[in-house]
């Protein structure tokens, strides 16, 4: 079986060496789709890319390099670098991209184009589709997921060192059902000056079934991870382990969703709330932590069936001490059904104590809350402000 450098190269296809094809990436997939299957590889080098890699319609192709250090794919054009998509009657279907460096690292950045672009124009989605060790830098719009289904994205890093090269979200994911993405990493290089315009992570309302985990996201613009759209937003969204900081705006917004799950999540040193929900239904938050963010730890000014357990607020209200709380349950919509059950809102760095003003605020506009076995010592002015008129508040067995 051919390997090089211990990647192996045989999947079931012939190996289509772009070498042999005069460097030319498309000649060589154009090849392996005239086969009906193939592996592409392309050997170290830099190449220019200066009209976009094409998957029309296409089945069973693999297009690997030698690695993110060694194969390196120069966006020269300002439409993208790889496109996966349909031919207009049929999509493209168990395609893999694999181990390169796509972008460019210095000089004027493009003014648009897509490193990685996997969109269905028609109604049936792309599927079986796998993107895994890949570096996007300094491009546009590093990564779109448009009507695709059943696939895996792993191991993708988005980073710029030039000033306003990314010029919308970092990965985009909507109208896609069964999608998992595991360790994506996006931050810039060098700071400052290189923040993300957008978000680092956005899924939209015509999601169903995304999980998240192993990822680190900083430096955005606005917000680190939204979940956002349409009436009800994504559903059956699960984010496992995944840490978000240094962003302009909150680290997690829940703008809509319907069945998400956060779990061990960390927000921390964000310039919003670490954690928003702003509406939906059936929203869980447990085991995580937000920290030294400049407003709320927690917020849930929208929604029902949200629950924060077993999760930790710390030294948060950094924009002003004794301004924002813990977590703050309410605003100028109905907030109700939420549970607030077993966790610790307090300060505990104590290099900068009592920086929130409560561990927990219910405002007045809230209606069928249970707070229980809560710590809310160690906040500027008490544990807990509960100034909620609503009916079916439950507020037991808390440390205050």
């Amino acid at each position: 079986m051919p390997t090089y450098q211990g990647i192996i190269l045989d999947q079931g296809g012939a190996v289509y060496n772009v070498n042999a094809y005069g460097g030319s990436i498309q000649a060589a997939l154009d090849a392996a789709v005239l086969a009906g299957r193939g592996i592409v590889f392309v050997p170290p080098g830099v190449y220019n890319i200066t009209s976009p890699i094409l998957f029309e319609g296409k089945q069973d192709i693999t297009l690997i390099g030698a690695g993110p250090n060694l194969t390196q794919l120069v966006q020269a054009n300002d439409q993208g670098v790889i496109i996966v998509r349909d031919n207009g009657s049929q999509p493209s279907s168990r395609i893999q991209i694999q181990s390169m460096w796509i972008g460019i690292s210095a000089g004027t950045p493009r003014t648009g184009g897509v490193g990685i672009s996997l969109f269905s124009r028609i109604a049936t989605p792309l599927d079986t589709i796998l993107v895994r060790d890949i570096i996007l830098q300094n491009v546009p719009y590093p990564f779109v997921c448009d009507n695709v289904h059943q696939s895996t994205f792993e191991n993708i890093r988005v980073v710029t060192n030039i000033a306003n090269a990314v010029k919308g979200v970092c990965c985009q994911v909507k109208n896609s059902n069964s999608i998992r993405i595991k360790d994506l990493l996006i931050l810039p290089v060098i700071s400052p000056a290189t923040k993300y315009p957008f978000a680092g992570l956005q899924i939209e309302a015509d999601c169903d079934t995304v999980i998240i985990t192993d990822s680190e996201i900083a430096d955005s613009q606005v917000q680190g991870v939204i979940l956002t759209g349409g009436t009800s937003g994504p559903r059956l969204v699960r984010l496992n382990n995944v840490y978000v900081e240094l962003c302009q705006d909150s680290g997690f917004y829940i703008q809509n969703g319907r069945d998400v799950r956060l779990s061990g999540c960390h927000a921390a040193v964000n310039n919003g709330d670490g954690f928003a929900v702003i509406a939906g239904n059936s929203v869980t938050i447990t085991d995580s932590l937000s920290l030294q963010n400049k407003h709320h730890g927690f917020f849930v000014s929208g929604g029902t069936g949200v629950k924060i357990e077993g999760c930790t607020a710390s030294n948060n209200s950094q924009l002003q001490d004794n301004t924002y709380s813990g977590c703050y349950v309410g605003n100028a919509q109905a907030v109700s059904g939420v549970r607030v059950i077993g966790n610790r809102f307090g300060d505990f760095i104590f290099s900068t104590p009592n920086q929130q003003k409560y561990g927990l605020v219910l405002a007045v506009n809230t209606s069928y809350i249970i707070v229980t076995s809560n710590d809310l010592m160690g906040n500027k002015t008490s544990g807990l402000l509960n100034a909620s008129t609503g009916p079916g508040i439950i507020v037991q067995n808390n440390l205050t």
